[in-house]
């Protein structure tokens, strides 16, 4: 409920041009440190087994952003 509570404290904030932006998102943080852990891990392994890692993780890095749009809802709700 208290997820809840926030978004709908976000929505009310929203509308309000004089109100301050958002300090942090903790949705996008959330996201962020999960792909930075992925990265750094196939980085690696990606280093070890290529001879070209540079453009293999170009394409890994284009895939995974890709796949992290297709696959972000709109609107969180709480289970």
């Amino acid at each position: 409920m208290r997820y809840m509570a926030e978004l709908m404290g976000r929505w009310k904030t929203i509308g309000d041009p004089d109100s301050p932006a958002p300090k942090s998102e903790p949705g996008m943080a959330a996201l962020v440190k999960e792909i930075r852990s992925t990265v750094s891990q196939e980085a690696q392994i990606v280093k070890a087994v290529f001879p070209d890692p540079a453009a293999v993780l170009q394409v890994f890095l284009q895939r995974v952003f890709a796949q992290v749009v297709r696959h972000q809802p709109l609107l969180e709700t709480e289970s």
